[in-house]
């Protein structure tokens, strides 16, 4: 397993996009940066940084998965799947991340592969119905207890 020493929130950022298929030799300084600076008032601990992006990943995702029931957790976790399994990192770059403006190819490729839960459940209460009586079982049956069906 890989290790990664993590000194500063640019690591942590740094490994953050590594995990959606970003490869560590393309991520500059300035485009880690810029990711820092997109998540809004700086984050303080690694924790409030993953947090933040994960935020923006969650508000680019409501765009992608229209009217999906699942926890933000989920709608996030489906998001990261799908943009890592679908090469995103090398069809939209992070700045296009940061910013929620991925490119409309990689939106519906995702939106298509994304599979999607059945509706939930409702209850009503069962309403009342007649019940039609079948004469013919009724005769059978008579004729049964006679001892006269041939």
């Amino acid at each position: 397993m890989a290790a990664i020493k993590i000194h500063s929130l640019h690591d942590v950022a740094r490994a953050y996009l590594q995990t959606l298929g970003y490869q560590a030799a393309d991520l500059s300084e300035e485009t880690v940066s810029f990711f820092i600076s997109a998540l809004g008032i700086p984050p303080e601990t690694a924790e409030e940084l993953v947090c933040r992006a994960d935020d923006i990943l969650y508000g680019t995702a409501l765009k992608i998965f229209n009217g999906i029931t699942f926890e933000r957790r989920q709608i996030v976790a489906c998001f990261k799947l799908f943009f890592s399994l679908l090469d995103g990192a090398e069809k939209c770059s992070v700045k296009e991340l940061a910013k929620g403006k991925i490119p409309a190819e990689l939106m519906e490729n995702i939106r298509q592969h994304a599979v999607m839960s059945a509706p939930e459940y409702h209850f009503e209460a069962m309403k009342p119905q007649t019940i039609e009586e079948a004469h013919w079982f009724g005769r059978f049956f008579a004729r049964l207890k006679r001892g006269g069906v041939k």
